[in-house]
């Protein structure tokens, strides 16, 4: 897995920019992890001493809201960026948790018994090829206990390049409107995001339907799309 970027160029900083303005270029984002967090209260009944892992877990933000809400459990964070990882250990320097400092690519390859509960990713999968996402979700449900849940937040492919000038247009009114609400100078201030997101070697997203389809394959439960506006969803299965 590559680093967290969806603006700047390798000489810039990454991991900074990401930080201070994912919440005005992604979608829903508090809305999204809410959505995350009720699939967890409705999926499992006992909400105390389970095991959760977070995948691509930059500085936490998604265990943090889980966390706010169902702190009586055992959380690990994996990021492939040591940055990230030390800003996760800033916001939770009071806690408990474990961190791992590993790639896609190497946690996929990488031989444990560990079991969890709960296994969850908020953009960070669509880095990943098709066939490495396959590597990567045939290991997640490997390490699921049964009955657990795994749940990916990410960006899509569009299935048609009309869906994609679509999907980039709501994107990009949600932006503005973002920009609106938090009484911006510019409203258009992330206009170029979309291209710079696509030219990009290191984002490949992969089509809803067949990440759905692979789930399936690989043989999650109860695999659907909770939620989608452009290209980010909200999707998974139990085990």
């Amino acid at each position: 897995m590559t680093d967290n970027t969806w603006i700047s160029d390798k000489e810039n900083s990454q991991v900074t920019l990401y930080l201070d303005g994912a919440d005005e270029f992604i979608i829903e984002r508090n809305t999204l992890r809410n959505i995350l967090i009720q699939l967890f209260n409705y999926t499992f009944e006992d909400k105390q001493g389970l095991d959760l892992l977070e995948l691509g877990a930059g500085n936490g933000y998604t265990s943090y809201g889980i966390n706010r809400v169902f702190p009586d459990n055992n959380f690990t964070l994996l990021d492939g960026n040591a940055k990230m990882i030390e800003e996760a250990k800033k916001i939770f320097h009071d806690k408990k948790f474990k961190y791992l400092l590993f790639t896609f690519e190497d946690y996929i390859n990488h031989v444990d018994n560990i079991k969890y509960d709960f296994i969850y990713s908020s953009n960070a999968i669509h880095h990943l090829p098709f066939c490495d996402k396959e590597k990567l979700y045939r290991s997640i449900y490997k390490r699921l206990n049964k009955g657990g849940l795994f749940i990916n937040i990410d960006t899509i492919q569009p299935p048609s390049r009309a869906c994609e000038q679509l999907a980039f247009s709501l994107w990009r009114n949600w932006m503005h409107q973002k920009q609106i609400a938090i009484d911006s100078k510019d409203p258009k201030k992330y206009d170029f995001l979309p291209e710079a997101y696509i030219k990009k070697e290191e984002n490949q997203p992969s089509g809803l339907f067949e990440q759905l389809q692979l789930l399936q394959k690989i043989g999650f439960t109860n695999v659907d799309c909770f939620y989608k506006y452009s290209i980010f969803a909200i999707f998974g299965g139990t085990k």
